[in-house]
């Protein structure tokens, strides 16, 4: 709380954090009007979020997307406007994405050049996906999250930090089973990061390493369990 504090009281943090208003109403003036544009994709994902209770089989394919589709599920609650409050949502998770890009950068090159980088992302091609009924948006945020633990890791590189990386990867993988990926890129990264400080972690390389494996397959089946039943425990739904 008292870092939350602080960090709103920082002019240049209100600056950024002012600056992701105006582009979130920037992007959405360019995307609300915007019909499905990949009709068949928009179509089985919105079949999939809308049609079926949580724990019930997917109607139009299982894509393990369960937490998607549950956060998702809740357009119903706008009828047939259904589509528009997908883009709210899309825009929500959107600009938490903008804002993770801000956090990194900030870390990496100062608060000006990330500033002017954060803008450059949220007017990036990316923001396409705010206009379409797609977990990319969603998908992109719990990446981001992903990324700012794995730099806490880094900088701490204990087991406990290790075991939130792979928590926040199996918890991304239910938005897209593509996240399991990135896990490739992170093992290396950690690997590298690991054996360039293996004299002074010991053991706790070894156990870091087992707590990461370990907490990526937790947060997918408990979590996964959770939100999308016995379903959720095949990895990869009908891509396996």
């Amino acid at each position: 709380m008292k870092n939350f504090v602080t960090f709103i009281k920082d002019w240049k943090n209100q600056l950024m954090l002012g600056t992701l208003v105006i582009l979130g109403g920037w992007i959405y003036s360019r995307v609300w009007m915007v019909n499905p544009a990949i009709l068949g994709d928009e179509y089985l994902y919105s079949i999939n979020a809308r049609k079926a209770a949580p724990w019930d089989p997917s109607p139009a394919g299982d894509f393990s997307n369960y937490l998607f589709n549950l956060v998702y599920s809740s357009t119903n609650l706008c009828g047939s406007g259904f589509y528009t409050c997908g883009k709210y949502l899309n825009l929500f998770f959107f600009l938490g994405f903008i804002f993770i890009i801000f956090l990194i950068a900030k870390r990496l090159m100062g608060f000006w050049p990330a500033y002017a980088f954060t803008i450059a992302a949220g007017l990036s091609p990316l923001s396409v996906y705010t206009s379409m009924f797609l977990p990319e948006s969603m998908y992109f945020f719990f990446l981001g999250l992903v990324l700012l633990a794995v730099l806490k890791a880094a900088t701490n590189y204990t087991w406990q930090n290790w075991a939130v990386v792979g928590l926040a990867i199996g918890v991304a993988s239910l938005t897209k089973p593509h996240a399991w990926l990135s896990m490739i890129a992170i093992s290396i990264f950690a690997l590298v990061v690991g054996i360039s400080r293996f004299r002074e972690l010991g053991q706790g390389f070894y156990r870091s390493a087992g707590a990461f494996l370990a907490g990526a397959v937790v947060g997918r089946v408990v979590i996964g369990f959770a939100v999308g039943g016995p379903k959720a425990l095949n990895f990869f739904g009908d891509l396996s």
